[in-house]
């Protein structure tokens, strides 16, 4: 089932069709997704939000999420969302020990530019999207 649809994550938030296949994906499809180089987006906020309706549709295990969440970039999430709303997902801190997110934040602190995604890249503080 891999689909250059599931490789554009702005898509499958804004069309609802794509949205409910992208939910019914078993883990190893996501994982290669989350995985893939050519993954597009307009931020990691966008790849996690993704990531968490996935993981509220599907309930997988605590390992599961864990090994989700290894996928995301969090250097390069915004600094909101990365303060705010992390802390007040259940599941991620569940799957993140307050150690990592602690030493996390002071990385982030002193993050320089840091290339993730292809087409995206960070400088100080924003994800600019790279054009086609």
């Amino acid at each position: 089932m891999q689909s250059t649809l599931f490789l554009d994550a702005v898509a499958i938030v804004q069309i609802p069709a794509l949205k409910k296949q992208f939910h019914a994906l078993p883990r190893d499809h996501l994982l290669a997704m989350l995985r893939h180089p050519n993954l597009k987006t307009d931020s990691e906020d966008t790849v996690l939000a993704l990531l968490h309706s996935w993981v509220l549709e599907n309930n997988p295990d605590k390992w599961t999420r864990r090994e989700l969440l290894e996928c995301i970039c969090m250097q390069v999430l915004s600094d909101d969302f990365f303060q705010y709303v992390i802390p007040g997902v259940p599941w991620i801190c569940e799957a993140m020990a307050v150690e990592e997110y602690l030493i996390l934040a002071k990385f982030r602190s002193m993050r320089a530019n840091v290339f993730k995604r292809d087409g995206m890249y960070t400088g100080h503080d924003s994800i600019a999207h790279k054009p086609a």
